[in-house]
């Protein structure tokens, strides 16, 4: 039995329709045989990402309302030499990032030169960081054409790289929160 022409070329777009669909999909946790990293969101229309390399880990997130949480479980023998969240967000009235121990919590100013403030809450307390300190994240505010970002950002994102100190062995999983002004 032969199959008519316009049935195999439909078939075949269907095909290639699912292929193209199925290659464009970024699973939110790495593949099966990679336990580095896992990663859970709770709020509906966050999305996470982990992008790694050798030495680094971007941990990619998005968020429709601007307001959202994640879990992030590193494996402690694998951790990544650096850690950076990359936020597309339009502000960042406040993101948290809590080890279990400490509890590092950023925010960036809605209007120039949109200064960094930081504060690490731990056993001692909390105590304002400043830019040099050892736990100081770097903050920098990126857009995709290359122009100088201004906030609210509509096409770009925040990169936050995360002080070494903050993840080790014995603290590998973070959670994570952000508020973005612009929600």
């Amino acid at each position: 039995m032969r199959i008519p022409t316009k049935i195999r070329f439909g078939a075949v777009l269907l095909g290639l329709g699912v292929m193209a669909l199925l290659a464009g999909c970024r699973p939110v946790q790495p593949a099966a045989g990679d336990t580095t990293a896992s990663v859970v969101t709770t709020g509906a229309g966050d999305s996470v990402n982990l992008l790694g390399s050798d030495d680094m880990l971007v941990v990619e997130i998005s968020s429709e309302r601007g307001i959202g949480n994640a879990s992030l479980a590193l494996d402690p023998a694998a951790l990544p030499e650096t850690l950076l969240l990359r936020l597309h967000l339009h502000g960042l009235e406040q993101l948290t990032v809590d080890n279990g121990a400490q509890q590092m919590a950023i925010a960036v100013a809605s209007s120039p030169p949109y200064a960094v403030t930081q504060t690490l809450t731990g056993t001692e307390g909390s105590q304002p960081l400043q830019e040099g300190d050892d736990l100081w994240a770097a903050v920098t505010l990126v857009t995709d054409d290359g122009s100088a970002p201004a906030i609210p950002l509509q096409d770009g994102y925040f990169d936050v790289l995360l002080p070494a100190g903050l993840v080790d062995a014995g603290h590998a999983s973070l959670e994570i929160a952000w508020v973005d002004f612009y929600r």
